[in-house]
């Protein structure tokens, strides 16, 4: 007998509650100062995404774009409001994300 196979829309749904899974798991690590563990399951949720083609979603800024920690303010992480852009930077590498604001 052959196997099943999943249709494209429910593999992305899978996908999508599974990073949101990851994501959660991520959150509480970092909280609880596991920052290792925090990293590998942001890892693991953004090659999810890849994969299955998903977008991040509300959890695209949740993270460092370069050395992938949570953000748990104002643990590893600082926000500041400059010339109209949410600037946020790594307290972990240092990298600086900037994104436009509008009040």
């Amino acid at each position: 007998m052959s196997r099943r196979r999943i249709s494209k829309a429910a593999a992305k749904k899978i996908a999508r509650e599974r990073m949101d899974i990851l994501l959660q798991l991520a959150e509480n690590e970092m909280r609880e100062n596991r920052g290792s563990y925090s990293r590998k399951y942001v890892e693991l949720a953004c090659r999810i995404s890849m994969r299955y083609n998903t977008p991040m979603g509300k959890h695209k800024r949740s993270y460092c774009p370069k050395c992938r920690s949570y953000f748990v303010f104002p643990k590893n992480a600082s926000v500041r409001l400059k010339n109209g852009r949410i600037v946020i930077t790594c307290a972990e590498c240092g990298n600086v994300s900037r994104y436009p604001f509008k009040r």
